[in-house]
């Protein structure tokens, strides 16, 4: 897995530890800030993987040129909600890119 993929696995087991409520626009906050210090440092790895995600997100809830947190709050009934959706999409996303045989191990 990527380093990403690390810690959000983090994360989501100990959410507390990282953010004071599980609330989903702090975790695209986290996600954003993430990419983009990777993106400074010529890392792509994350990228790539947010790319696929956010497919197979569309893939999901329809093609939209609106932001995957957008969606996933206008879905849920609160911002802890919208956090759990992100966490169970992420972890289906994360085992169908392994049963298709895709590379997400990238660090």
């Amino acid at each position: 897995m990527n380093s990403i993929t690390n810690i959000l696995m983090e994360i989501e087991k100990k959410p507390f530890l990282f953010f004071k409520e599980k609330d989903l626009r702090l975790l695209h906050c986290f996600i954003d800030g993430y990419l983009t210090c990777e993106y400074d440092n010529n890392r792509n790895e994350s990228h790539m993987l947010f790319q696929s995600f956010r497919k197979y997100f569309q893939g999901i809830y329809g093609l939209s040129t609106r932001c995957w947190s957008s969606i996933l709050r206008q879905e849920s009934q609160s911002e802890e909600e919208a956090f759990d959706k992100f966490f169970e999409l992420f972890n289906a996303f994360l085992k169908s890119q392994s049963e298709n045989g895709a590379v997400t191990d990238k660090n």
